[in-house]
């Protein structure tokens, strides 16, 4: 596996359909509003780098962005995946997802295949294809999804 890293999404500076995400000089904000003229929301990744589970060793995910921010046709998460610790083996019908591993390391799993996925990388998963995260280190994985065809589990198919 590579060097594990933890990586501020100053690299990534834009994502479609209006989102932005930024690191700010100041005390991070999770998510905030602009107060402009058009519908800007804006994640700060130190935050999720910063914060301590609320779930202890078990895995946690919160929503980010839902329909709350007149956002319909797409979701967001921050996700922690503790050592040890995985998401089952699954698929979407119809949703598309991009993934960013903001810290830790972890193997993606897509249609039986393995790959290392790490700080700094991302993982666009088309519909219809099997995948999963594994964090088999010995730190936490955090990472940062935004998904077509929303909530969340509407569109979540289990692999047996």
């Amino acid at each position: 596996m590579k060097t594990k890293k933890s990586v501020s999404l100053n690299s990534l500076r834009s994502l479609a359909v209006g989102i932005w995400i930024a690191v700010s000089a100041s005390y991070p904000v999770v998510a905030q509003e602009a107060t402009s003229s058009f519908p800007l929301i804006k994640f700060n990744v130190d935050e999720y780098l910063a914060m301590e589970n609320p779930n202890g060793d078990e895995f946690f995910r919160a929503d980010i962005l839902t329909e709350d921010k007149e956002i319909y046709d797409m979701g967001g998460l921050f996700a922690i995946l503790p050592a040890g610790n995985e998401v089952p083996y699954h698929y979407h019908e119809e949703r598309e997802s991009v993934i960013f591993a903001i810290a830790g390391e972890a193997i993606q799993v897509m249609e039986g295949e393995e790959f290392d996925f790490v700080a700094g990388d991302i993982i666009v998963i088309p519909p219809q294809t099997k995948h999963q995260t594994i964090n088999r280190s010995n730190e936490q994985f955090r990472y940062v999804e935004f998904f077509t065809n929303p909530p969340v589990m509407s569109d979540f198919h289990l692999v047996e």
